[in-house]
């Protein structure tokens, strides 16, 4: 899905997973996204209640990132969310997650 917010363009995949795989897919799918996007946008992976430990989601976003683009690289988020819809960690910190409008918009879409 995309939204806009503030004048920025965003896709968001919202995964309910406990699957490091599922994962790698959402981050890779988004990076497609970005790449073959005409505008400048963002991308935001939103992991919905998953058990996935934040040391394990640190670990493949480090790996992410060593392989991919650094110039889309740096418009990938991960933002993880708990039952309760509020955000819990966010692996690959940025101070675009830690914007309240876009966590606000991401409440809604959940």
């Amino acid at each position: 899905m995309t939204f806009s917010l503030n004048g920025q363009s965003f896709f968001a995949e919202i995964k309910r997973t406990h699957s490091i795989r599922d994962v790698r897919e959402g981050l890779l799918n988004l990076t497609y996204k970005l790449q073959a996007a005409t505008t400048p946008m963002q991308a935001l992976l939103v992991l919905r209640e998953s058990k996935l430990s934040a040391t394990r989601l640190r670990q493949e976003w480090d790996h992410f990132k060593g392989v991919i683009k650094p110039s889309l690289a740096t418009r990938v988020h991960i933002i993880l969310i708990d039952a309760n819809g509020q955000v819990v960690g966010r692996p690959g910190v940025s101070p675009l997650t830690d914007n309240p409008a876009i966590v606000t918009q991401l409440q809604t879409l959940l």
